[in-house]
């Protein structure tokens, strides 16, 4: 089976994308990707991916003209693209470097680890909410992410009324928004579901909990 010449510029353009997008998942909490919106963002990671490279090749390119060849450019910048791949969209008989796609490829993981912090330290939407007042959104994809991520929830009270009882502790981790709610927990203390009578303690639990027969507290110090 032949690969067009078209479908194989999109397979160059998707692998450094394919690897920003893999690795963000990976590192953020958030719901999961349909297969058409994971295909969408790794096609915009991937050209960002070659702008960034087309940026530090021009930047090289005027560092040499400054440090180097200054006699010889005349601090005049020569005016073209120095990343092939743009040139291979127009032309066919253009083609794209390897050594292109492994430099792509490296700051597809540096970029992930950047848009990883943005998102997770919700920076764009801190600056929308503080600076420019044009949300109220909280940035996390429900109400069970925004409320475990915050940092001032440690020690909690986790009522589970499934099971009629109650646990005390110090959360460790918890699942990702649309799944399972699961958490991590050590220093459990159990009590009824009235908290009022101890049943035992634990030095970590694992708790699954149902979807509407539950509720976290943090309590007041």
């Amino acid at each position: 089976m032949e690969i067009s010449d078209l479908a194989l510029r999109i397979i160059i353009v998707l692998i450094p994308g394919f690897l920003t997008t893999l690795l963000f998942r990976y590192l953020s909490t958030h719901r999961d990707y349909s297969n058409f919106y994971f295909i969408v963002l790794s096609s915009v990671f991937g050209l960002s991916n070659y702008l960034v490279l087309e940026v530090l090749f021009q930047l090289l390119n005027l560092l040499k003209c400054i440090f180097i060849f200054i006699t010889k450019c005349g601090l005049i910048i020569e005016n073209k693209l120095f990343v092939s791949l743009w040139g291979s969209l127009i032309d066919r008989s253009f083609k794209v470097e390897p050594i292109e796609i492994i430099f792509a490829s490296v700051i597809a993981l540096i970029s992930a680890i950047f848009y990883t912090w943005v998102y997770q330290k919700k920076i764009i939407l801190r600056f929308a909410n503080t600076r420019l007042h044009i949300t109220n959104k909280s940035g996390d994809d429900d109400i069970w992410s925004h409320y475990l991520n915050s940092e001032e929830v440690t020690w909690v009270w986790i009522r589970d009324f499934n099971h009629s009882l109650t646990y005390f502790g110090r959360v460790k981790a918890f699942s990702d928004s649309g799944t399972q709610r699961e958490l991590f927990m050590t220093d459990v203390s159990v009590y009824t579901i009235s908290g009022k009578k101890e049943l035992y303690n634990l030095n970590s639990a694992y708790i699954s909990l149902s979807d509407g027969m539950y509720s976290i507290e943090q309590p007041k110090y």
